[in-house]
């Protein structure tokens, strides 16, 4: 063999051992790329099992909080709705016994009750309402109505100092815009109560308004024989057109 023929095969041993080495170093990694595949497919097999397991305890969890928030909204409805269905028949029962005290007890009175004082007073109304075009009304529990004065009345189970200053400032000074068939040249107020709190009958004294409640069985003008009352009769303002009157004439 010659020495050219000697290096050919060298050459060539040497390629078929490469090649030899290649192959087997291409297959160690296709299986390391299939075992770390696998491993990685595990993993990830794993981490969505456990993530559906972690949401599924969460939505349970959330879902029983939900339920029990349900449960506690539910119950405070219902004690919710049981106080405003108490404070309900509460009102109910006050406005009853308001209306009572005011059409069985004040109403029937007024006429003897002035006529005493020399007011003469021929047509009595209750439950006075009139409306305007502007949404504001009036609302008077008794009047009395003669040939030349009027009396308003307002009636409360437990009269306060606040019902005298709202009943001075809010309703006699418009009484006769709102009530203008009723115009006279005088106009006197009374306050009346089942009951009336410490010094709120010596303050409406004093604004000049007479003060009614039950002595006993009777109703009486609680105001002396030295009172004089004050008239709140204005003159027509024409900023306030004639309201449309809603009337129940007792």
């Amino acid at each position: 063999m010659t020495t050219l023929q000697k290096i050919e095969e060298l050459i060539y041993k040497g390629f078929r051992e490469t090649d030899e080495r290649l192959a087997k170093h291409r297959q160690e990694t296709d299986e390391l790329f299939a075992k770390q595949r696998q491993e990685t497919d595990a993993l990830l097999v794993k981490h969505r099992q456990e993530t559906d397991a972690l949401w599924k305890k969460n939505w349970e969890e959330t879902k029983e909080r939900w339920q029990e928030t349900d449960k506690r909204m539910e119950r405070s409805f219902q004690v919710t709705k049981q106080e405003i269905d108490r404070l309900a028949k509460q009102f109910d029962g006050v406005a009853d016994s308001l209306g009572r005290f005011a059409e069985q007890t004040v109403f029937p009175a007024i006429k003897r009750l002035f006529r005493e004082r020399g007011i003469r007073l021929n047509l009595f109304y209750s439950n006075l309402e009139a409306h305007d075009l502007d949404g504001d009304n009036m609302e008077t529990d008794v009047a009395g109505i003669g040939p030349k004065c009027a009396v308003v009345i307002e009636v409360k189970l437990r009269l306060r100092q606040t019902d005298v200053k709202e009943f001075l400032e809010k309703k006699l000074p418009r009484f006769f815009d709102f009530f203008p068939d009723f115009r006279r040249p005088i106009l006197y107020g009374g306050v009346a109560g089942m009951s009336i709190d410490k010094d709120v009958d010596r303050f409406a004294y004093k604004k000049g308004l007479f003060v009614i409640s039950q002595t006993g069985d009777n109703v009486q003008i609680l105001n002396d024989k030295k009172f004089r009352p004050r008239s709140f009769a204005v003159t027509q303002d024409n900023r306030f057109p004639k309201r449309k009157t809603k009337r129940q004439r007792a």
